[in-house]
């Protein structure tokens, strides 16, 4: 039985309509930026796996540190313990961000929303909103312009929360139901000048 036909009977795939898609490709191994496949063919890795092998597959340096690591501490919960690789990444990040984030926090993905997202403390989530965040260095006139983005294109504010300590601020933009044109407003967000990061916080779901 071929490795497509073993994973037929016992997979779904994401993004994909199970029922109407093409066979998926059967990867073997890879190296650099080409996928191997089961009968022999070399594919180019176009999307570095979703993103995620911005540097290649199989990389010399990368598998041997990965190795390395792996057999002296290949995983332990952050939960109440701590080690050496963590902290010293995040000495490593705190000495290269702008004057005054001073810690970092570390995160997989947008599932933890609810663990990571430390103005929920302050601002609980609003039904049917979409949340925006714009951390930006403590200069005059940015709240008037992050309002302006949203006004130019007439979409409703739900609600904002800032806060600043005279050099590093944020604001919390909720816009009242789903915004179409999402990325666009964190493009504009991020042009403002003084911007040090943007970034979605939720999105209210499909009504």
């Amino acid at each position: 039985m071929s490795l497509i036909d073993r994973d037929r009977a016992v997979l779904w795939h994401p993004y994909t309509q199970m029922l109407t898609a093409p066979a998926p490709l059967p990867i073997t191994r890879a190296e650099g930026v080409w996928l191997y496949t089961e009968d022999g063919r070399r594919i180019l890795d176009g999307i570095s796996s979703w993103w995620v092998n911005i540097h290649g597959h199989s990389h010399p340096k990368l598998n041997a540190a990965l190795a390395a690591q792996a057999r002296e501490l290949e995983h332990v919960v952050f939960a109440g313990c701590t080690h050496r690789p963590a902290v010293e990444l995040a000495e490593r990040l705190v000495e290269i961000l702008p004057k005054g984030l001073e810690r970092v926090f570390y995160s997989d993905n947008g599932s933890t929303l609810g663990a990571v997202n430390f103005v929920e403390v302050a601002l609980p989530t609003q039904e049917n909103t979409t949340r925006f965040m714009h951390i930006h260095r403590d200069v005059p006139g940015v709240m008037a312009k992050i309002s302006d983005v949203f006004s130019r294109r007439k979409i409703n504010l739900a609600g904002q929360y800032l806060r600043t300590d005279g050099e590093i601020g944020y604001v919390v933009t909720d816009v009242t139901g789903r915004v179409q044109v999402g990325m666009c407003i964190r493009k504009e967000l991020e042009a403002i000048d003084g911007t040090v990061r943007t970034r979605f916080l939720y999105e209210a779901p499909q009504g």
